[in-house]
């Protein structure tokens, strides 16, 4: 009721650094809200200040998004957008007097509509305004090397990463130092629009799937770009690249390592004309290296340090001769360097996307108190079963991906269930199971995710049948689904959740006996106990600095 929220102050209590706004209307016109103040003389990190005056231009989204809810009998999200505010900074901690700089910025928020029901009516409506600080706060740490920033499908900027070096296009600049301006409609910038497509005659602008493109620009020549979309949030995340600033191709090398040789043959050939004997041989060496250097080239693979040093050519003599070969040697040691900065790079890149598209899964599932840490505590548990069944090194790293992911399309689920403090209820349930299709659906578009859906989309399946979402049983069930299923139901076991207490690990080993071959293979069951048995788990708690920790006596 309106005089319970005022005489309770129950939205001071849901405004937060965060969800700075929180606001209430009821169907009689009654209409309040509250406006986040820091708790404590210094905050160690920013808050909003949000003014009289930003409010009352922020109050008309708010209360059309209640009527939108009320008018639904649901729930209701906007779309992200831009608003101008104060951002506070607390300094001098320990002094007698702290310091506080604000910074008058644009920020992205959301607003969160709720309708109140009462015998099923809708009868108020509760609001909260989000600012998506999580999201900034993801590009800044993932954006040192790369240029990141996030628009929405018809193309306007919304956050963006800083950056140091600017990128110009055809016949506009596509970047400042400071980067694009917030707000920009970057629709028709070629860094942007061939991602977006249009949908019929209405001209909306679309995300294409996730992908790579290299557009040209003048001054920088081609750089790469990638994109891809932010789970149903409407969202794009974009990342680019020079790539001459980052990449030197093989083909350059081997075209370096050819002139080399030529050189080197042509040179060896004139003091050969002059010279017999003391000089035949140092030319036979620098003839039989500079093959090595071009099978190598040739071969396409990745060259050791012992390959290298084997291309070295040890001509001792202090003539022409033996300046060439200090030259040649030279050369090897300046290919060997860029090959290195080659792969290294072309690693780097590769570890980009899913690192960028992590980080901003990470930061809307902290949204939900109970499962923070549990993606890496069932990646940890999920590798250490996957070590004792035989896995190699290579199958070790999809089941790390895909067990770091095997939860990420509950981004497509509803915070009022994901975040119910109670059990769920059968309809909740039936929703909560999509999550692990929602999850295929998600990465389905990402040829490096290939191997790792299998046990994103099957890992709440039962050996003996009834799981979901394909009812598969026994052996049907791909062995990556069977080992991240096995890990993440022994760390929902050992965690508290709204709906139960955490077991021991003990107790918890014990359920998962008890459940075998009903529901886990027993080969896996083996396996798991042995990697239990051994303290690894124990191991891995206590390695999990930050979290909320499940219970670990035996």
């Amino acid at each position: 009721k309106y005089n319970d929220l005022i005489e309770h102050g129950i939205l001071d209590l849901i405004a937060s650094r965060d969800m700075p706004i929180a606001a209430f209307m009821d169907n009689r016109g009654n209409k309040l809200t509250a406006v986040y103040s820091k708790k404590t003389a210094f905050e160690s990190e920013s808050y909003p200040i949000i003014s009289n005056a930003d409010l009352a231009a922020l109050e008309p989204y708010i209360w059309a998004a209640a009527r939108e809810a009320m008018k639904t009998n649901g729930f209701y999200t906007s779309k992200v957008f831009l608003i101008p505010i104060n951002i506070a900074t607390d300094s001098g901690e320990g002094t007698a007097e702290n310091d506080t700089n604000i910074e008058r910025r644009q920020a992205p928020i959301k607003l969160y509509a709720t309708v109140l029901r009462s015998n099923g009516e809708p009868v108020a409506s509760l609001v909260s305004l989000a600012i998506l600080s999580q999201i900034t706060k993801a590009l800044e740490d993932y954006g040192k090397e790369f240029i990141l920033f996030v628009t929405d499908f018809d193309g306007k900027l919304l956050v963006q990463a800083e950056m140091g070096k600017g990128i110009k296009g055809k016949g506009e600049s596509l970047q400042t130092e400071k980067g694009f301006a917030l707000g920009e409609d970057l629709s028709s910038n070629p860094i942007v629009n061939w991602a977006l497509r249009r949908s019929g005659s209405s001209g909306v602008f679309t995300a294409a799937s996730a992908s790579n493109k290299s557009v040209k620009t003048e001054d920088e020549g081609e750089i790469t770009v990638t994109a891809a979309p932010v789970g149903d949030t409407g969202l794009l995340l974009f990342s680019y690249i020079p790539k001459k600033q980052f990449f030197v191709t093989i083909s350059d090398l081997q075209h370096q390592s050819v002139v080399w040789v030529c050189g080197s043959i042509v040179v060896a050939l004139l003091f050969g004309i002059f010279f017999t004997g003391k000089i035949t041989k140092p030319l036979s060496i620098l003839t039989e290296q500079s093959r090595k250097i071009a099978n190598l080239a040739q071969q396409g693979k990745k060259i050791d340090e012992k390959s290298w040093e084997g291309t070295k050519a040890e001509v001792k003599t202090k003539n022409e001769v033996g300046e060439l070969a200090e030259a040649f040697n030279l050369m090897v040691s300046q290919i060997q360097k860029y090959v290195q900065e080659v792969e290294a790079y072309a690693e780097e890149n590769r570890q980009l996307f899913m690192s960028s598209i992590g980080a901003v899964v990470n930061a809307i599932d902290a949204k939900d108190p109970y499962t923070k840490g549990h993606s890496a505590r069932v990646s940890a548990f999920s590798i250490a079963v996957a070590k004792e069944y035989g896995f190699d090194e290579g199958g070790l790293k999809i089941v790390r991906i895909a067990s770091l992911l095997h939860d990420v399309g509950k981004i497509g689920i509803e915070d009022r269930i994901l975040r119910k403090p109670g059990a769920l209820t059968d309809e909740e349930f039936e929703i909560m199971k999509t999550h692990p299709l929602k999850g295929a659906e998600i990465l389905g578009s990402i040829p490096q995710m290939r191997e790792m859906i299998p046990g994103i989309k099957y890992h709440h399946e039962r050996w003996s049948g009834g799981g979901y979402p394909s009812g598969l049983k026994g052996s049907e069930i791909p062995i990556l689904a069977r080992i991240v299923g096995i890990a993440d139901a022994f760390d929902a076991m050992t965690t508290d959740r709204p709906y139960q207490k955490a077991m021991t690990f003990q107790m918890a080993a014990n359920r998962i006996k008890e459940l075998t071959p009903k529901v886990y293979d027993p080969l896996v069951t083996e396996a798991f106990l042995k990697a239990f048995h051994s303290g690894i788990f124990e191991k891995i708690l206590r390695m999990a600095e930050g979290q909320k920790s499940p219970k670990s006596a035996v």
